[in-house]
């Protein structure tokens, strides 16, 4: 559909902008403050039912859909570049591996989540859930990484 071209495009140009904005020492909190944007834009989402008209709820949901996308592209290409550039080259394979069944594992269960959701929320609403877990996760990243980091020094 549309919206997953949206999310899409946002998520190349998210991918673009972290070539960018993303170092070797500042990588953590680039990926932990997108990680927080990102779940404050999916909370944002149930609001739209409640604009006016539904060109304006067309054009501010595509807006929100591709911001998500590109704070997605600003978690996903410095996470992936730190997975495949840390581990030894001795257990590179294993952990490339292993990051890629976690990411697979969690595609699989969202559907069944997705589904769940939509079962008893609308998709905006479900979406505005989704969001707050998000956020408590990223949160506790950030808190996470930020106290690593501290302890690493």
């Amino acid at each position: 559909s549309l919206f997953k071209g949206v999310e899409l495009i946002g998520l190349s140009a998210g991918g673009v902008l972290s070539g960018w904005l993303v170092n070797r020492r500042n990588w953590i909190a680039v990926v932990s403050i997108s990680a927080i944007a990102m779940s404050l834009l999916m909370i944002l989402i149930p609001a739209i039912p409640c604009l006016p008209e539904k060109p304006v709820q067309i054009v501010c949901l595509m807006t929100l859909i591709g911001l998500i996308g590109i704070a997605g592209g600003l978690v996903l290409i410095p996470v992936e570049s730190e997975i495949q550039m840390r581990p030894a080259p001795a257990i590179k394979g294993t952990i490339i591996a292993s990051a890629n069944f976690v990411v697979f594992g969690g595609i699989f269960i969202s559907s069944f989540l997705s589904n769940f959701l939509n079962k008893y929320w609308l998709p905006t609403t479900a979406f505005g859930i989704v969001g707050v877990f998000s956020l408590a996760s990223a949160i506790a990243l950030a808190w996470g990484y930020r106290r690593f980091r501290r302890l690493s020094v």
